[in-house]
């Protein structure tokens, strides 16, 4: 017989491709993604960090981040984390479109029919939720919530509403104390020392006086909360006047011609600080200063950017609390005090120095004594 077999075989690896060829095809196509392949990124659960007991807990990023994973996994009941209440879905109403009075009713009874399954729906993933907080606790914050004076209590419910609101009084104060008098002294003045970074993103701030604001308050008891005009005024100052004076000078120079212009949120002076245009100059690489409006959360994104080291473990973290160059949010004036502001983009306050970069006077308390306003030396007033 003719060696049908072999000539075959013979043929099939001369024009297929070789196994080794394969390999060194997947080699390459390997070195060519691995310094580009990204890690899978967490998921909404995976990414709730473990909560920490102590001064430094990390009960803000905790409390947020476990928002969303309980709303994405628990839906309504995961409200709880950010309304401290159940969810609890409206009673139907009658739809008096439906002319029919039968029809009508029946459509009543279903609609109450799946209200009583969303109920009851509720109240079974309820110990679930519960689990689910208590597995991100770590040793020391579990062993403070079975200390809590409550702790049997919502433990034999395995109530998560009651287990959220005894961790949220154990971790508001920077303090482990359990004294009222001294966790109410600690809180007032972890509220009054507050201060916004001069790289720290207004965001990040609004979460953190929200957290101090809340702490104070649960230290000072019901029906002696601070009023929110007062919390509005109080974010206004705390603002660093490094970013936020020409916003800052802007809103008490109109509080000072029209009283009623107060703010009277905290999200309100928030809102309108993040969307505030101010007026700054930068340097021309051949040093011909420019000036330019933008707002003050893009000027800290760019020079955080630019004072961020690329590569190396010397890397700082750019939206720290608090500056490590002292600013002028360290002569930080109260409310009958007057404002802090920017200078103007002129020439001669925005002047280049001699190294190359930007100048900065500061314009603390300098009122105009022609419109008798904030924020300007009568050479240059506007009204004139």
């Amino acid at each position: 017989m003719k060696p049908l077999v072999t000539e075959d075989l013979s043929a099939i690896e001369m024009t297929g491709p070789s196994k080794s060829s394969n390999n060194n095809q997947r080699g390459k196509k390997f070195s060519n993604n691995r310094f580009t392949h990204k890690p899978k990124p967490l998921n909404a659960q995976e990414a709730v960090p473990i909560l920490t007991f102590g001064p430094t807990n990390n009960w803000i990023d905790f409390a947020k981040k476990m928002a969303t994973a309980a709303c994405h996994r628990f839906g309504h009941l995961g409200d709880l984390v950010e309304q401290k209440t159940y969810y609890l879905p409206p009673s139907p109403k009658p739809d008096m479109t439906i002319p029919d009075l039968t029809q009508r009713d029946k459509v009543l009874d279903h609609e109450y029919r799946e209200r009583s399954k969303t109920i009851n729906q509720l109240e079974r993933e309820k110990p679930m939720l519960y689990a689910f907080v208590i597995s991100k606790l770590s040793l020391e914050s579990e062993d403070e919530i079975k200390r809590h004076k409550d702790y049997v209590d919502f433990n034999q419910k395995k109530d998560p509403l009651a287990l959220w609101l005894a961790l949220e009084e154990l971790h508001l104060t920077s303090t482990i104390s359990k004294n009222a008098a001294f966790v109410l002294a600690q809180a007032e003045q972890d509220y009054m020392t507050l201060q916004q970074g001069e790289h720290e993103l207004i965001t990040k701030f609004k979460e953190r006086f929200d957290h101090k604001l809340n702490a104070y308050n649960n230290a000072l008891g019901i029906g002696n909360h601070i009023t929110e005009e007062r919390a509005a005024m109080t974010f206004l100052i705390k603002l660093c006047r490094a970013n936020y004076s020409q916003f800052y000078a802007t809103q008490i120079n109109e509080i000072n011609a029209d009283a009623s212009k107060a703010p009277k949120t905290v999200n309100e002076v928030y809102i309108k600080a993040k969307a505030f245009v101010v007026s700054t100059t930068q340097n021309k690489p051949n040093g011909t200063p420019v000036s330019f409006a933008t707002t003050a959360d893009n000027l800290i994104r760019n020079n955080n950017k630019k004072n961020t080291p690329k590569n190396g473990p010397g890397a700082n973290p750019t939206n720290n609390h608090t500056s490590s160059q002292p600013s002028t949010t360290k002569n930080q004036p109260t409310a009958n005090v007057a404002p802090t502001t920017v200078e103007p983009a002129t020439a001669n306050s925005n002047a280049p120095s001699a190294t190359g970069s930007n100048t900065k006077r500061d314009l603390s308390r300098v009122q105009c004594y022609h419109c008798q306003l904030f924020g300007h030396y009568a050479r240059e007033c506007p009204s004139k």
